[in-house]
């Protein structure tokens, strides 16, 4: 959470997290699935990913491919 300042501002605790790898483990926390069938069932995502570049262009490039399969999302002319 050290460089999570955005996530101190607005109160969101730790607690409220899931580590994405835990949502893959072989024996998921059952509180990570909790949590994440809260979001599934209310389309709530909020993401802070910490580390190498190439990840946060693979994962974004993931989140557009399937935005656009799915015809969700909003295109902003010369962003």
């Amino acid at each position: 959470m050290d460089e999570a300042g955005e996530f101190l501002q607005t109160g969101i605790k730790s607690e409220s997290l899931i580590e994405v790898a835990e949502l893959f483990a072989e024996k998921p926390d059952p509180e990570a699935v909790k949590q994440a069938e809260y979001i599934k069932s209310n389309k709530v995502v909020f993401s802070k990913l910490v580390g190498l570049c190439i990840m946060d262009m693979s994962v974004g490039a993931h989140v557009l491919r399937e935005s656009e399969t799915k015809g969700l999302g909003v295109q902003i002319d010369d962003f």
